[in-house]
């Protein structure tokens, strides 16, 4: 069976967010190898959105495991800034999301995003194997790197971290 795409994923991270204040905010996939398996995390993060300031995150408070292979929803939880190594407040703003830094345009962001979601789908299922050293991966895993931190929030950025702490480690030795 293969892993999903990251289209795939993302349509499938959907349903579990159903449930959460309408003014959520679904966070980039992370992949999570598990002794059970290998799963996708999903945080969702409380907003606020405006015209004029654009995307206010504050800290994740949900996070949604989907098995890789079929999207199946292997849990959806409660989550705190503690549960991160972090000293947010639950309810404190982390930060604007800032989409279009130094004057890139909407289609710059998209093309950006575009390749990232593309490096994804790369890297998705040769970190299923473990196998970090195969020239089809490193680069993938170098556009990866240099790509992630300028879609990514950056107000999550220590979120990411932690939670993709054994992912990021394995796409650094990849590339």
């Amino acid at each position: 069976m293969a892993v999903m795409t990251i289209q795939q994923l993302f349509v499938a991270a959907g349903p579990p967010a159903a449930a959460l204040p309408t003014a959520t905010h679904r966070c980039y996939p992370i992949p999570l190898l598990r002794s059970g398996g290998y799963a996708i995390a999903f945080m969702y993060c409380p907003c606020s959105v405006t015209p004029e300031e654009g995307l206010w995150l504050y800290p994740p408070d949900h996070m949604a495991e989907l098995d890789a292979y079929s999207g199946q929803l292997l849990q959806m939880r409660a989550i705190v800034p503690a549960d991160f190594d972090r000293t947010d407040a639950p309810d404190a703003l982390l930060g604007q999301c800032d989409l279009l830094p130094n004057g890139r345009t909407g289609e710059q962001y998209r093309e950006l995003r575009r390749r990232l979601l593309e490096a994804y789908n790369l890297l998705l299922p040769a970190y299923a194997t473990g196998i970090s050293r195969l020239a089809n991966v490193r680069q993938p895993a170098r556009d990866f790197l240099e790509l992630f931190p300028q879609v990514s929030e950056q107000p999550l950025e220590p979120y990411y971290q932690d939670l993709g702490r054994d992912f990021f480690t394995w796409v650094k030795q990849a590339r």
